[in-house]
């Protein structure tokens, strides 16, 4: 499982662009939140959310674009399929 959520994550991050840096980004969100290692919705837009790490380390993802994280699945999925909380 480990390595599987490694390797989203490194397509995550090879997906990412420069539009990422817009989005307001708390490096300490997993910790504030006592969140356990995974993918979280971001609490304002709904295409980004955070990964809580084994480590501790809190990291912004971006889903491609088009697509909103979806907080039920954990997955990047169509705007339309999406519940959101925000």
């Amino acid at each position: 499982m480990k390595k599987k959520i490694a390797m989203f994550v490194a397509g995550i991050a090879f997906i990412a662009t420069a539009a990422i840096a817009q989005v307001p980004f708390n490096p300490n969100y997993c910790g504030q939140n006592n969140l356990a290692p995974g993918l979280y919705p971001h609490p304002s837009s709904y295409p980004n959310f955070y990964v809580c790490t084994e480590d501790g380390f809190t990291l912004l993802g971006q889903c491609p674009e088009g697509l909103w994280f979806s907080p039920t699945l954990k997955v990047c999925d169509w705007p339309w399929e999406v519940e959101t909380g925000i």
